[in-house]
């Protein structure tokens, strides 16, 4: 009989070998009474990053543009898609937040910004 591994193997915390930032949106009165939107650092994670390329043409503008998502791999927290990931200097929207079946970890799914 061999050993219920409650783990998902995909999911071993040995594949958590990226820095992801979690970043939140914050608003705030600047010097002179006027409303500041900054993004402040919620925490810094370990993650696994997965990032998929994907090619889209724009034919009316004659440009060709490359969307890039991520899957990103983290340990469970309080996260919704009010926050955005910041990985290797760029930002990443998020898309979507599955748990995993063990309740340990979180999947998220982002797009990424260009600013």
């Amino acid at each position: 009989m061999q050993p219920i591994n409650k783990y998902n193997r995909k999911e071993r915390i040995g594949h958590l070998r990226s820095r992801v930032t979690i970043q939140s949106y914050t608003e705030s009165a600047n010097d002179f009474g006027e409303r500041a939107k900054t993004w402040t650092t919620a925490a810094t994670v370990w993650g696994k990053v997965e990032i998929m390329l994907t090619q889209a043409e724009q034919e009316s503008a004659g440009q060709e543009t490359s969307l890039a998502g991520a899957k990103f791999t983290i340990r469970k927290r309080a996260l919704n898609e009010k926050n955005r990931i910041s990985f290797n200097n760029q930002l990443f929207d998020i898309q979507s937040i599955n748990e995993s079946d063990c309740r340990q970890y979180l999947t998220v799914m982002g797009k990424r910004i260009k600013e």
